[in-house]
């Protein structure tokens, strides 16, 4: 039979750890942005100070919110260490081409770009692209990249608890 050893004594208060359920052992507190009186976690707070925001009593310190954020290792394109990066995506593009009458037939779209109608014998009546009874191009990013709700790689939910 295995040996089961309490590793809790020997973790360092401040350690970051990720649990794969929400039953969290002793010793450990939800990454959640909660606030907690110092008395009760004097080397945790004085460990933390400041860094995860001012709390609403100065008797308190709070913990980081890490609910539904990916950490990120410090330093090149990250900010500073405490500070919530928003979130942002590559630049998509695409091109509209041989913008004329005959659009339809002879003009062709790329990437996420694609073309709608089948000419109309019109020309876009200004630089703008406001075309009046006009075929065009729709923008669609998903022709180029997996496309949600949100900005996120593939992922897996976990709980990340600070040690106290």
């Amino acid at each position: 039979m295995p040996r089961i050893v309490n590793m809790n004594d020997n973790i360092k208060v401040g350690t970051i750890a990720a649990f794969p359920m929400d039953n969290i052992p002793e010793g450990w507190l939800i990454c959640n942005g909660a606030e907690y009186f110092k008395h009760d976690f004097p080397e945790l707070a004085n460990y933390l100070g400041d860094t995860y925001g001012i709390p609403s009593d100065p008797r308190k310190f709070k913990v980081p919110d890490f609910q539904g954020k990916f950490l990120r290792g410090y330093g090149i394109n990250s900010n500073p260490i405490g500070q919530v990066q928003g979130d942002a995506i590559r630049n998509i593009t695409g091109g509209i081409y041989n913008i004329c009458e005959t659009f339809a037939f002879t003009g062709w779209c790329s990437d996420v770009f694609y073309k709608i109608g089948v000419g109309s014998g019109h020309t876009p009546h200004d630089i703008k692209f406001n075309w009046t009874n006009a075929d065009g191009a729709i923008f669609d990013a998903s022709r180029v990249v997996p496309v949600a709700n949100e900005n996120r790689p593939i992922n897996m939910a976990v709980v990340y608890c600070i040690k106290y």
